[in-house]
């Protein structure tokens, strides 16, 4: 079985956090949501995927490379050069997973195919709580692909091209806006997305660390909080609600986050108050609000390096 993943969608309404980085590359729960759907095509026996775009695609070889990570082959679809990629690519397979390199999705691979395979026609849509989450696609009966540049519709609706079916477990979150980013990082963190639990080691009874990550004395964790791999919460830091901490963060001391996403390479001053944010950098957003704030004071936030 072999597998595509279309990974830059056009029409996001995620600026800023996509002016670093493609909607594939951004985190969940501290890895990149790409990284989750890989994982779920192994789990599924898949080991063959191709990644296509009609964008450069140097950042996602840079981030994935060919896919010896996951014993995969992991193949790089330059759909600007060539429009045809994905015909060529499937060459003679009979049948192909078709998924969307911005959502996030449970562990129905399996249980979709199942499925699938007693639905008749040449693209067959597998939905979650009304949502289209992955799809199979079969070669014609002439034997020639004519894979469809755009198998998915819009937010929330599935293609009129091709049959639906839903599955009865699981979850799909499509995230294309600065909220849908800000929740589904929540819900993971809150356990509450099936099939996708936070990893780490406990230091405390509601607080997850990752490799590296060090965590002061008189650090609470008023509700459910993740930290990624190296960061550093200093005395007296609270983390109530839910909140997800990145990869080399430092929030210094006596510094309270509520209900917030707190990207790489961010560090977030002493005493402040960070309430319902996203924060990369010098950049604050208000999810609520969708204001956007760029913070020139190196004392209340800053960019600690590379971007990634």
């Amino acid at each position: 079985m072999k597998a595509v993943i279309y990974w830059d969608r056009r029409g996001h309404s995620l600026a800023p956090l996509t002016d670093r980085l493609p909607p594939c590359l951004l985190p969940v729960a501290g890895r990149p949501l790409i990284e989750h759907t890989l994982d779920l095509l192994v789990d599924a026996g898949v080991r063959q995927v191709a990644l296509a775009s009609w964008t450069d695609h140097d950042c996602l070889v840079d981030a994935l490379g060919t896919g010896e990570r996951w014993g995969l082959v992991l193949d790089h679809l330059s759909l600007l050069d060539n429009a045809g990629a994905v015909n060529d690519w499937l060459g003679d397979a009979d049948e192909a997973l078709v998924l969307r390199g911005d959502a996030l999705i449970s562990p129905v691979v399996s249980a979709f195919l199942t499925v699938a395979a007693r639905v008749p026609g040449s693209l067959v849509h597998g939905t979650l709580q009304g949502r289209p989450a992955l799809a199979l696609a079969r070669r014609p009966a002439d034997g020639q692909w004519r894979f469809p540049e755009e198998p998915f519709g819009g937010r929330g609706r599935p293609t009129p091209m091709g049959r639906s079916v839903g599955l009865e477990w699981g979850a799909v979150s499509l995230v294309e806006t600065l909220a849908d980013f800000h929740a589904v990082n929540l819900s993971v963190v809150r356990d509450e997305f099936p099939g996708h639990t936070p990893f780490g080691r406990a230091v405390g009874a509601n607080l997850l660390a990752g490799a590296g990550s060090q965590v002061a004395s008189g650090v609470q964790a008023i509700g459910q909080a993740h930290m990624a791999t190296d960061s550093t919460l200093h005395r007296g830091v609270t983390l109530a609600g839910a909140v997800s901490v990145g990869k080399r963060v430092i929030v210094d001391r006596d510094t309270r986050v509520t209900d917030s996403v707190i990207l790489s390479d961010t560090y977030i001053g002493s005493s402040l108050s960070v309430d319902n944010a996203i924060v990369w950098g010098q950049t604050l957003i208000r999810v609520d609000t969708q204001t956007v704030l760029r913070i020139t004071d190196g004392f209340i936030l800053a960019d600690l390096g590379p971007r990634a």
